[in-house]
């Protein structure tokens, strides 16, 4: 799952962004407002995170290519992130 924090929060807001689009392997994965922060890590159940569910193919991780890009179109943060089976990751921006 994703989050990010206050800093960002702060970040994306003094940029004029007012939410953001989550994508996994180029696909919409979620859509989070930016006054959404978190302040210390949240669960991975928890309301406000986005989260997503991938088929690692029998593969015990497997490695798929993040993006998010804010309502002004803009690539805030884009990397590769390691899913594991079976296990929640806690991703921060």
């Amino acid at each position: 799952m994703f989050w990010f924090g206050e800093t960002r929060h702060h970040a994306f807001e003094n940029g004029g962004s007012t939410t953001l689009d989550f994508y996994l392997c180029d696909e919409l994965i979620g859509t989070s407002q930016v006054e959404d922060f978190s302040t210390s890590t949240p669960n991975c159940s928890d309301n406000g995170v986005i989260s997503v569910t991938r088929d690692l193919n029998g593969n015990k991780q497997h490695e798929f290519i993040y993006e998010v890009k804010d309502d002004l179109d803009q690539v805030v943060q884009i990397g590769t992130v390691t899913l594991e089976a079976d296990n929640c990751l806690q991703f921060e921006l």
